[in-house]
């Protein structure tokens, strides 16, 4: 089983940073992927609370065989009301904190800095049944480049370029 994941390394970055870049938060975690409502109970109760997902993305190939990955991802941010402000209120300062974040940095050394950022409130029905709560998604696109180039790697090891076939 593969040990390495810059995928996996990218999740782990967002979740050091924001941890580090927002500290009042209770708690910033990666996470699986969308909430289901017993999911989102229980993340309620750490609020404020962010979870980061890496949510998917297409390849492209690039000429040195290795993939482009527009990935899609998410950083879903909880919060419930204090004295002085709302649960939207706050969830909106954080979400506004985080795009300049991520629209300003690469986190890791493979992955470019976010495009395309889209902020979504997901409050409803149903999650109102979890208490008085804010939930918001902050979703963008990132670019990580995935696999090996194998040219570079031969070139390193013995100094011959690798031969390509039409």
């Amino acid at each position: 089983m593969p040990t390495e994941s810059r995928l996996v390394e990218l999740r782990d970055a967002l979740v050091r940073d924001f941890k580090q870049f927002i500290p009042d938060m209770r708690s910033v975690e990666a996470h699986f992927g969308p909430f289901d409502l017993d999911e989102l109970k229980a993340f309620s109760l750490k609020a404020p609370a962010i979870r980061v997902s890496i949510l998917g993305g297409p390849l492209d190939a690039v000429s040195t065989r290795e993939q482009d990955v527009r990935l899609q991802c998410a950083a879903y941010i909880v919060t419930r009301p204090l004295a002085a402000s709302g649960a939207d209120v706050i969830a909106l300062r954080i979400a506004e904190a985080l795009v300049e974040r991520i629209s300003a940095r690469s986190f890791t050394r493979w992955s470019e800095p976010g495009t395309q950022l889209q902020l979504d409130n997901h409050y409803s029905g149903a999650v109102r049944e979890a208490g008085s709560i804010a939930l918001f998604s902050l979703a963008w696109q990132t670019v990580v480049r995935v696999g090996r180039n194998v040219a570079y790697e031969r070139l390193m090891a013995d100094g011959t370029p690798e031969e390509t076939t039409p």
